[in-house]
């Protein structure tokens, strides 16, 4: 909550009354029905601030037979953060495995 100017390359800052009342109830509620046995919950960060969202077990799940030279080895893509660079309907929410095309290597068939 404290850097939701930065949340996962987003803006996602909050009028800071509802800020105050997010905060409140999050940390009223933290641990409540163990949310990090959640098979897309965020590994402990390492250091300081919130986890990258390429660091939780979801995406590496969905994402652990792409092959790295395809990824950050790529000139064109760099880093597994660039979504929308494979993902081409990113922008829209969409994230269907079928419509993957990583530049430089053509469509994605796991």
């Amino acid at each position: 909550m404290g850097s939701l100017d930065k949340h996962f390359g987003d803006d996602a800052t909050l009028d800071p009354s509802l800020a105050k009342d997010l905060l409140d109830y999050l940390t009223a509620n933290a641990g409540v029905g163990k949310p990090a046995l959640r098979a897309g919950a965020a590994k402990p960060a390492v250091g300081n601030g919130p986890p990258r969202i390429t660091e939780t077990r979801d995406f590496q799940r969905k994402h652990d037979e792409i092959p790295v030279r395809l990824v950050t080895n790529n000139p064109e893509v760099k880093s597994f953060s660039n979504c929308q660079l494979c993902h081409r309907g990113a922008e829209q929410g969409n994230f269907d495995e079928d419509q993957v095309s990583i530049p430089g290597a053509g469509a994605w068939k796991d």
